[in-house]
């Protein structure tokens, strides 16, 4: 469960992802419209939930590193899990747009 705890950063946003696809290909899209319309659309929600879903993983990874004895690795998990988290908001951000 330890070990389940301090991967949970790293890896809740890719196993996440599918199913944000599924209900974005299947409702957000129809309820939103897509990227072509003026105003609020899906892509503008991906960016919305990927972004707080970001936030969330980097306050949860830096509660996770608050345990660790040692200052060194408390950086280097904060640090891999920091911009981990913000590739993955970018990367689905930018390559799942609807045009």
């Amino acid at each position: 469960m330890k070990i389940f705890k301090l991967l949970l950063p790293f890896i809740l946003t890719p196993i996440l992802f599918p199913f944000y696809y599924y209900f974005d290909t299947v409702l957000f899209v129809k309820i939103f419209g897509c990227g072509c319309v003026d105003g609020f659309n899906a892509n503008d929600l991906r960016c919305l939930v990927f972004s707080i879903l970001t936030i969330a993983m980097i306050f949860i990874g830096i509660k996770n590193s608050l345990k660790f004895s040692s200052k060194i690795f408390r950086i280097i998990y904060n640090g891999c899990h920091i911009v981990l988290n913000i590739y993955y908001c970018f990367y689905i951000s930018v390559h799942f747009m609807w045009k």
